[in-house]
């Protein structure tokens, strides 16, 4: 048989097509589950799943993360602050409950200035409050908000010696006050009235600034605008704004000069002298506020229970988008820490809110049902497809097992035996053939599951006969 195809570390790199078929772009499709490409860049590689942090502790729907060190902070919708101790790839972090009873927001930061102590600040609508972190006090009305209307987001963002946050529709800060301790600097920037700040970004000259209209009180938005902010000298007004035609932005971020927005109707990429794109449409970002991270050169966000990356993996990479990481909870809240080796994700099932501690750069010891789907790739003629052979890192060993390997093409599918140590041997290239008759197609594309293992793939061979017509 013919050798069609040969799927290779350039395919893998190629991250999630948009559509069904590969004209579009993009190499995985529909079913891929925790394919994660920063383990090793380019070869077929799944990541490890979650594991629930603060069992039995967490009762409410997480909100935003903040770091010190190997400690992490989380609120949530049901007034309670977290504290996350010694979070490390290599043990299990404890998770404590220091304080409850608060009207928290989206807003959340850990501050210190080159005078002031380190404290970590909450918004709760109507005031700020903060803890010192040296001792744990805590006091909750240490600055009353008044500029702005009151809302369910305060997005913030430490720019070096201070923290800008949106209230409503205005933007105010909290810096140095010259002497030892921090202060509250109201209105520093207004804009129309009819916007909610959702989140904020920097592209090192400006402070970029997304916003949705709201309908009276309520976060029902309909329109939304970035707009780009002199911070540097503090400008009474904003000195560029474009329309983003999406009804809610949940989140941004900055990257290589780029700037990034996810929202209700997908991904939109901008820069102070590039008018919003939407540059896809098949991931989007439905929960949460300031669900929006950075992994590497990845920006990542939460859509429904999957973490969604978008950037490059080596600077001759195309750009694309993976799905890494897949949970059992709508995702709200992500961040990642300690140079991208883990991460953790706050999100809920139901009433029931959950912490998730992510390892993102560390194949699993057993892969736990991980599968791949690719769109489907033209072959040119028409050929009756017999064989797949694939190519591991290193041979098979006790208990590895891929199950469900099969080629289809459209709604034709056709079932190859599937791969083992049992049936195979200690072997770097296992071959399978179908189990009933072979596929004939023009087009097709390879689904698999790892049930068990953690087999590693460098590349797929496909072979088959062309019809003869």
């Amino acid at each position: 048989m013919k050798k069609l195809l040969s799927l290779t570390s350039k395919d893998f790199e190629k991250g999630f097509s948009q559509a069904s078929q590969i004209t579009k772009g993009g190499f995985f499709y529909a079913s891929s589950v925790r394919v994660n490409p920063f383990i090793t860049e380019g070869n077929l590689r799944f990541s490890q799943e979650p594991t629930v942090i603060g069992s039995g502790v967490v009762a409410g729907i997480p909100q935003n993360f903040a770091a010190s060190g190997a400690d992490m902070y989380c609120n949530d919708a049901s007034g309670n602050i977290y504290k996350i101790a010694s979070f490390t790839i290599s043990s299990t972090p404890t998770v404590t409950k220091p304080k409850t009873g608060l009207t928290n927001t989206y807003g959340l930061e850990i501050f210190q200035t080159t005078n002031s102590s380190k404290y970590l600040y909450y918004w709760q609508k109507t005031q700020i409050g903060r803890m010192l972190l040296s001792n744990g006090t805590f006091d909750d009305d240490w600055a009353a908000i008044t500029a702005g209307y009151q809302s369910d987001v305060n997005p913030t963002l430490r720019i070096d010696d201070v923290i800008y946050f949106g209230s409503g529709n205005v933007i105010s800060m909290i810096q140095d006050n010259g002497t030892d301790d921090t202060e509250l600097v109201e209105a520093v920037l207004d804009l129309p009235k009819d916007f909610i700040i959702t989140s904020l970004t920097t592209d090192g000259d400006y402070l970029i600034i997304t916003a949705s209209t709201a309908i009276g009180s309520t976060l029902n938005f309909y329109e939304s605008r970035v707009f780009f902010w002199d911070y540097k000298n503090r400008y009474d007004s904003w000195t560029r704004s474009y329309t983003i035609q999406d009804p809610q932005i949940r989140g941004a971020e900055t990257k290589n000069g780029l700037s990034y927005a996810v929202g209700q109707y997908g991904l939109y990429a901008f820069a102070f002298s590039k008018e919003p794109e939407r540059i896809r449409e098949d991931v989007k970002c439905l929960y949460g506020y300031c669900n929006i991270s950075l992994i590497k050169d990845s920006i990542s966000f939460g859509y429904i229970n999957e973490v969604i990356t978008y950037g490059k993996l080596k600077p001759n990479s195309p750009t694309a988008i993976f799905r890494p990481f897949k949970t059992d909870v709508t995702i709200t809240c992500l961040e990642t820490f300690s140079s991208n080796t883990y991460g953790i994700i706050g999100g809920y099932t139901g009433n029931n809110g959950f912490l998730l501690r992510q390892n993102m750069v560390s194949a699993p010891s057993d892969y736990n049902d991980a599968s791949a789907s690719s769109a489907e790739i033209s072959l040119g003629n028409t050929y009756s497809i017999g064989r797949i052979d694939i190519i591991f890192d290193y041979p098979l060993t006790s208990g590895d097992l891929m199950d469900n390997v099969a080629l289809y093409s459209g709604s034709a599918t056709c079932r190859f035996q599937n791969i083992s140590y049992t049936i195979n041997g200690a072997v770097n290239r296992a071959v399978t053939y179908p189990i009933s008759g072979n596929l004939i197609a023009d087009h097709l594309g390879i689904d698999f599951t790892l049930i068990k293992g953690r087999m590693l793939i460098r590349q797929i061979d496909i072979y088959g006969e062309e019809i003869t017509r």
